[in-house]
């Protein structure tokens, strides 16, 4: 469809960027229905500088690797539950509403919390916790638009990450597994969620 009779005769370079995109994951799109929202796909161009064609890449690579890994899948089991409680990060808003989270970095024993859940699990509790933090902020979004008419770059708010590391334990960092384990936790978040990290 031609971005002028989808966002009018003078269509932002969001909105172009986003038709382009939504011509190259019909597939997703139609077996996916969040991938139909304009502002869930901005999220992901932001992530890739508006490419359409990167960030094709990225969402069919992370659309498979959530699959494979069951991501959106098991939120309620009782052992998810439990590193929640143990790990998890604070939710809030800020003055406008948009969400926020902090993570109290300290006090918390991570080479513990390897052991106890093992170090698969461990990776994957932490993306399957980052794709909750990723519902809010696509509800958040839909919520800030629903009169929106016209797609700017600030159409899709981003979310405020607050880590508090008062203390942080240097015997926890010093741990080689809860550094290589962190490592690909970031990772992943990166690779995997529409995040301004990319950039």
């Amino acid at each position: 469809m031609d971005s002028r009779k989808l966002f009018g005769d003078f269509p932002t370079t969001e909105e172009i960027a986003i038709q382009s995109l939504r011509g190259l994951i019909p597939d997703i799109i139609s077996s996916n229905e969040r991938f139909n929202s304009n502002f869930y796909l901005l999220q992901w161009l932001k992530a890739q500088k508006l490419n359409p064609e990167k960030t094709e890449t990225m969402i069919r690579k992370s659309v498979q690797w959530r699959q494979d890994n069951q991501i959106e899948s098991g939120w309620t089991d009782e052992t998810f539950l439990d590193f929640l409680e143990k790990f998890g990060f604070v939710f809030g808003t800020d003055k406008d509403q948009c969400p926020v989270v902090c993570f109290p970095l300290g006090g918390k024993d991570y080479r513990k919390g390897i052991s106890t859940y093992g170090k698969k699990e461990w990776v994957l509790y932490w993306a399957k916790f980052y794709a909750q933090v990723e519902d809010r902020i696509f509800t958040h979004n839909k919520q800030k638009n629903d009169e929106t008419q016209r797609i700017n770059y600030d159409s899709s708010t981003e979310l405020v990450f607050i880590v508090d590391s008062k203390g942080l334990s240097a015997i926890q960092m010093a741990s080689l597994d809860v550094l290589r384990l962190s490592i690909e936790n970031v990772t992943n978040f990166v690779n995997y969620f529409p995040s301004d990290c990319s950039e």
